[in-house]
Formats: C-alpha cells, structure tokens, sequence
C-alpha cells in the first residue's frame, strides 16, 4: 500500500491524498460523494452508512454545550432517542413541536431568538414526510 515509512506518514498526516484504510476513505465513497455534489450543484458533501450516523454526525459538528434544537415530533424513534437521552449529557436541550402547528413552531423559535440571540446556536430538526399517518410540516 506504501512504498516506504515516509509516504505512510505523509498520508496520515495528510500532507499526500491517498486512500489509507477502506472505513477512513475509499474510492467507491469518494467517487459517490462527488457525484452527489455535482449533480446538487454542491460544494462539498458527506457520505454514511447509517441514516443514524448521518443524524449524529450532523448534531456533533454543528452544535456545542448549550446549544438548543427546535424538532418536529414526528422524527425517527432513534433521533428521538438521541434528543431526548444522549445529548443533554453534553448539554444540549430540545424542544419539541408538533408537526403540523405552525403556530407551536413560531411560538418556539421566539422564545429562543429572543432569549439567546448571540449566547446560543438553535437547530431545526425536521422530518418530512415522516409516515403516512403522520401530519406534513409546511416548510
């Protein structure tokens, strides 16, 4: 894979762009992550296996301790989970909204716009359609 300790060391340091270990990189994710950039007109882009590890991967980046989501309800059982259980151990809280009260949703981003404008970062999480029987939220 390497032709000596130096070019090994130059690609973990990433000095050399190289493919070093299939679940770090791979060509086959590289290539889809590109074509999926090209064909929305993007300028980077993403690739997971999981939708959960998308979901987290998402929330890890984006937000800090003290940070807040507004989210829909009607999210997968496991983003619930996540909301709910796992991060408010790193302090970040949620609020949840039902998805088709519009007034609920506005009702919520003023409650946190006017008391943490420029303390806090505040995440949408929405899911639509969700299922079937659940209600669309209107974007």
């Amino acid at each position: 894979m390497f032709e000596d300790a130096e070019e090994m060391r130059a690609a973990f340091a990433e000095e050399k762009k190289m493919n070093i270990y299939s679940r770090f990189t791979n060509p086959n994710a590289t290539e889809f992550v590109d074509k999926m950039v090209a064909l929305e007109g993007g300028e980077a882009g993403y690739s997971f296996a999981t939708g959960m590890s998308a979901v987290f991967n998402i929330f890890a980046a984006l937000l800090s301790a003290g940070d807040h989501i507004i989210s829909s309800e009607s999210v997968f059982g496991s983003t619930h989970s996540l909301l709910k259980k796992f991060l408010p151990k790193w302090n970040i809280t949620t609020s949840f909204f039902p998805a088709d009260d519009l007034d609920a949703i506005e009702a919520l981003i003023l409650k946190f716009s006017d008391a943490c404008v420029g303390v806090i970062k505040r995440c949408f999480c929405i899911k639509t359609p969700y299922h079937k029987k659940d209600p669309n939220t209107d974007l």
